[in-house]
């Protein structure tokens, strides 16, 4: 992680890698029923162990502040990826 000024605006880039360990026997069930008809359940045993990679560049000038991050989990059983942008304003 590091401070860059570039055009008046202060850039912070930052990068992560996290190793997650689940401390349940982390079993999902997820249950469904229509109108009139009854529930339906399934499980699934999802892996105990994830790694997530992040990164995100956050731009600030004054009293305001845009940051555009990234996220990607990696499990044995799934991946997922998400992003968000979140725009700050102190006063």
């Amino acid at each position: 992680m590091g401070t860059w000024e570039i055009g008046g605006a202060m850039v912070t880039p930052a990068l992560g890698l996290h190793w997650e360990e689940a401390l349940n026997d982390n079993t999902i069930t997820v249950s469904q029923s229509l109108p009139g008809t009854s529930s339906v359940s399934v499980s699934e045993d999802v892996s105990d162990t994830s790694i997530l990679a992040d990164a995100s560049l956050r731009f600030t000038r004054e009293n305001t502040s845009m940051e555009l991050a990234l996220v990607h989990e990696y499990n044995d059983d799934y991946t997922a990826t998400g992003g968000s942008i979140t725009f700050r304003w102190a006063f």
